[in-house]
């Protein structure tokens, strides 16, 4: 599915050209509803948690994957954008590289990460520099960029967090992609008035 997903996304980029991450996000907005999304943008049926799949109008040529979540009073509170899948060493430098480059385009719109995180976890086996990919594979290891408006981040009124992160494939330490994560101030009123479904 993935693959058809990103044959579909590539006709679209090559039809309406390529923004740049920073337009909304993807020129998305936090609280709309469902048939105000359907109006823009290709909206796949909702996936557990409330995410939908999504074809936003103004993707970016550095993410495969676009994903809302929803509640149903709420609308749109979290937007979701994973990225290329990339071939990297054991050590993590390609993703590293590519997570430095998306990090420096948010730096530009949003200012620096109100915190930063490259941390093992305590007795993990895979703290050796050999291993980097791997702990990251098994959740010892935490890559993240953080902009947190409590913490002072210059943010949209409407939005609460952005997180950047490195995650890998299930199946392969050495295949790994970003996941940029915006996440609304009303985030966690979507996240409980959803969590009632379940």
């Amino acid at each position: 599915m993935k693959n058809l997903r990103i044959i579909v996304l590539c006709s679209v980029l090559l039809a309406t050209g390529v923004s740049d991450i920073f337009a909304g996000p993807f020129g998305l907005e936090f609280g709309m509803q469902e048939d105000e999304l359907s109006e823009i943008a290709f909206l796949d049926d909702a996936s557990e948690n409330g995410y939908f799949w999504i074809l936003p109008p103004n993707p970016s040529s550095s993410f495969d994957e676009y994903y809302v979540r929803m509640a149903p009073s709420v609308g749109v509170f979290e937007i979701q954008a994973l990225g290329k899948i990339l071939s990297t060493s054991a050590y993590g430098d390609e993703i590293r590289t590519e997570f430095y480059r998306i990090e420096a385009m948010l730096v530009q719109k949003y200012g620096q990460p109100t915190s930063r995180y490259d941390s093992i976890k305590t007795g993990s086996t895979f703290a050796d520099p050999k291993d980097w990919m791997k702990a990251i594979q098994k959740g010892d290891r935490h890559y993240e960029s953080y902009w947190v408006a409590e913490d002072g981040a210059d943010l949209p009124d409407d939005m609460n967090m952005i997180l950047l992160k490195i995650d890998t494939m299930s199946d392969s330490a050495t295949q790994a992609y970003l996941t940029l994560i915006y996440e609304a101030v009303n985030w966690d009123d979507g996240d409980a008035e959803l969590a009632l479904y379940e």
